[in-house]
């Protein structure tokens, strides 16, 4: 999810073929986000759906996303309160620019959507049940990301649309198993990653990692399994399905992130 791709980011060490982006053009294309937490015998869950709409430019492309739909089941913690700032933008047009590769080079009005998005953190703090604990959390949240530069506000909007665009890491052929380093501020992970061609010949890429996580709390360990299926014809994520898996002590949480993406409707 955006918590995800903001907080746990990472790449992959060995440059890949590029994927050949060519999104369909002039029709809505529809995806869902669904992410399940299970942690002490309950399980919450967090439903995101956006609209996405590609046109040819001279330089590449532009994308307008519109969140649809937002249901808010995963009720605590700042990832919680990072995904429901996402509700103040249902219905709201998002125009990115994109290159020939897929990558997100701009997106208009940016500090107006950034202001929207942190307004919402606070505002879904002072809502709901110990509003008195979760607003001051919702405030510094807020605050922390009002202070991002420029160009880490870009990339936070770009991860939006960058849940269905192959990164450059990612193989475009089947690869056999082949070992694999991502770390970050806030992960050392290392595991395996193959490549192979799905009976529909769709390109599906597994990654399979383990390694030790931080927070504030301190570190924990971490294991993380992310299955992509891209479809060649357009260069898009057509599924993908991530699971994430923490343990420190007694405590642990199993995180499930699908993200599915559909064609328009046939008329």
């Amino acid at each position: 999810m955006l918590t995800a791709a903001i907080l746990l980011a990472v790449q992959a060490t060995a440059p890949v073929a590029a994927h050949r982006f060519s999104p369909p053009l002039d029709s809505d294309w529809r995806y869902r986000i669904d992410e399940t937490r299970e942690q002490d015998g309950r399980t919450d869950r967090y439903r995101l759906e956006r609209i996405v709409r590609f046109k040819r430019t001279e330089r590449g492309f532009t994308a307008v996303l519109t969140v649809t739909a937002v249901d808010g089941g995963i009720a605590s913690g700042p990832g919680a309160m990072f995904e429901a700032g996402m509700s103040g933008f249902v219905g709201v047009p998002i125009q990115m620019h994109l290159d020939s590769a897929g990558r997100v080079t701009a997106v208009d009005d940016l500090d107006r959507h950034f202001d929207r998005w942190t307004d919402g953190i606070v505002a879904i703090g002072l809502r709901g049940v110990n509003a008195d604990k979760r607003a001051p959390i919702a405030k510094a949240l807020a605050d922390r990301f009002a202070a991002m530069p420029a160009p880490a506000r870009l990339d936070m909007f770009a991860s939006m649309l960058g849940a269905i665009i192959p990164t450059s890491d990612l193989p475009a052929a089947p690869v056999t198993e082949t070992p694999i380093d991502q770390k970050s501020a806030a992960a050392d992970l290392s595991g395996t990653r193959r490549a192979f061609r799905s009976a529909d010949d769709w390109l599906v890429i597994d990654d399979r990692l383990t390694g030790q996580g931080r927070s504030p709390q301190g570190a924990f360990d971490l294991s993380v399994e992310h299955r992509r299926t891209i479809d060649p014809a357009t260069g898009l994520i057509r599924s993908s399905v991530r699971v994430r898996r923490t343990a420190s002590g007694d405590a642990a949480q199993v995180t499930t992130t699908r993200i599915t993406v559909d064609p328009p409707s046939a008329n």
